[in-house]
């Protein structure tokens, strides 16, 4: 079963409990002896644990890029492509919600080495590559088979551990 941490940002028990009702995952609100941390420390915190972070900060990858092991759980941007309003947990729940069903097999895809962004309209899947973060690919739902193409795409980035472990590369993450 896959082990979700929702960041500061995220951090809302009705989404947690709405997440655990399903039963497919594993889900934990924010850990008080985290709040007010630094994101880099967050990531430190987190990444290494094997558990997939969770968060509405659509700039964490970006911006600290640097701070992502090469190998790591992975990390769910759930944003808004709506330029009216803010990002509640009402319309965070809705978007993860329809992702879910029209992918249903969600909770057994690994987002491992992977950090995906989830809108209403799409998925992006990016990859850290050199302390850098790589867009993979960019799908719409519109688009048919499109959970086939994000499949592929997290499936090579898993992969990335694979050849980082056998190349030597350290997976270390850096500190905040």
């Amino acid at each position: 079963m896959s082990i979700f941490q929702v960041d500061q940002c995220a951090d809302s028990k009705k989404l947690v409990d709405s997440c655990a009702r399903e039963g497919h995952a594993e889900v934990y609100r924010f850990p008080k002896r985290l709040r007010g941390y630094r994101d880099p420390d967050v990531l430190n915190a987190v990444l290494p644990r094997g558990h997939t972070l969770v968060t509405t900060d659509r700039d964490i990858h970006t911006e600290y890029a640097e701070h992502f092991p090469t190998s790591h759980a992975g990390v769910v941007i759930v944003a808004t492509n709506s330029v009216a309003g803010t990002l509640t947990t009402r319309r965070v729940m809705r978007i993860l919600a329809e992702f879910k069903r029209s992918f249903p097999d969600w909770h057994r895809v690994s987002l491992q080495n992977s950090v995906i962004e989830v809108t209403e309209d799409g998925v992006q899947v990016w990859k850290v590559a050199g302390g850098r973060m790589e867009r993979s690919v960019y799908l719409e739902f519109r688009v048919a088979d499109w959970s086939m193409s994000l499949v592929r795409a997290l499936q090579q980035n898993a992969q990335v551990s694979v050849i980082g472990d056998n190349q030597s590369e350290t997976s270390d993450s850096c500190g905040g």
